[in-house]
């Protein structure tokens, strides 16, 4: 089970063994989650990228340096991960918008 928590952390526990198997801060509260193959997407202001097992931060998608801002949940269809969120720069600022970004 993963969990994207309020205290700004994402967590992966074990239910069967009732143990937590990591945790890590992503530094604001997160909006949703989805799975790519053996990544897990979760957006906070930015779309965070995690190695599953192990809760490696890959990379971060998205944020101000692209012009969006994921403020929404997220869904994935295995290939890609989809949102809405809106743009955070520009004459255009405070508009949504819906991304996509490939799994991978």
């Amino acid at each position: 089970v993963y969990s994207a928590n309020g205290d700004a952390s994402v967590t992966a526990i074990d239910v069967q063994a009732g143990r937590v198997l990591w945790r890590a801060s992503i530094g604001s509260s997160a909006f949703g989650g989805a799975f790519c193959g053996e990544q897990l997407l979760v957006a906070n202001a930015w779309l965070l990228r995690f190695d599953r097992r192990t809760g490696h931060k890959s990379d971060e998608v998205g944020g101000p340096y692209t012009g969006f801002l994921a403020t929404t949940d997220i869904e994935s269809d295995g290939r890609y991960v989809f949102g809405m969120g809106r743009r955070d720069s520009g004459p255009d600022q405070s508009s949504e918008v819906a991304w996509a970004v490939r799994c991978g």
